[in-house]
């Protein structure tokens, strides 16, 4: 999934706010945070990268900008230019003349605050000129496929479950049911068991049958 400038790669806008989200929620660091985590552009192109805190009391800190696992700008083997300039309380990481070379996970991190533990960053992603654009953006796309996918197999294995459960419970309803009528008419033959239900009115008039009738006095 690509989040791209004016000359790069386009992606699902939706998702790319479902990505920024998640990366906020999961791998923002307690006093920097990244809004766009990825970006994709073009070789040539350029590109400004963004961190920014919401610690008021760091705002006038010195911020540097390295390259995961830990190198510095100055030590990046690459042709063109590379500034950092801020309007806080954002600080920027600007490549004029993007090469292949500095594609790579860029983090920022506080002068006073060595010591912080760098989780996350901005994946930069430089695309060289021959590569098809097409081709490029149907295999994000069919990563997105993918994601939708998992999420839809997810759902289904944790309902199928439930929904088991359920059919299970009401086929046992049922068959205690159908074993309740089978014992109400055990003892009786197969012409009887159709007027169980007349026994007691059949007793009821042998019973009134039974008794003669007395002379009136």
């Amino acid at each position: 999934m690509a989040f791209c400038t004016e000359t790069s790669l386009q992606g699902p806008s939706r998702l790319l706010v479902i990505l920024a989200f998640t990366h906020v929620a999961l791998c923002a660091e307690p006093r920097m945070h990244y809004p766009v985590p990825y970006q994709a552009v073009k070789k040539g192109s350029t590109v400004v990268l963004t961190c920014s805190t919401d610690m008021q009391h760091f705002l006038n800190d010195t911020i540097t900008w390295y390259q995961a696992p830990r190198k510095s700008l100055s030590q990046l083997n690459c042709n063109g230019m590379i500034t950092t300039y801020h309007k806080k309380p954002h600080f920027y990481l600007k490549f004029t003349e993007a090469k292949p070379c500095h594609s790579g996970t860029y983090f920022c991190e506080m002068a006073s605050v060595r010591t912080q533990k760098t989780r996350c960053g901005i994946e930069l992603n430089v695309v060289d000129e021959s590569l098809d654009l097409e081709t490029l953006k149907s295999k994000y796309f069919m990563k997105d496929i993918l994601i939708v996918v998992q999420g839809v197999l997810l759902m289904l294995c944790l309902s199928l479950p439930a929904l088991l459960l359920f059919t299970r419970d009401h086929g046992e309803e049922g068959e205690q049911e159908e074993e309740g009528m089978d014992h109400m008419y055990e003892g009786l033959d197969a012409l009887q068991a159709a007027m169980y239900e007349d026994i007691g009115n059949v007793r009821l008039m042998d019973m009134k049958m039974s008794t003669g009738e007395q002379p009136r006095k």
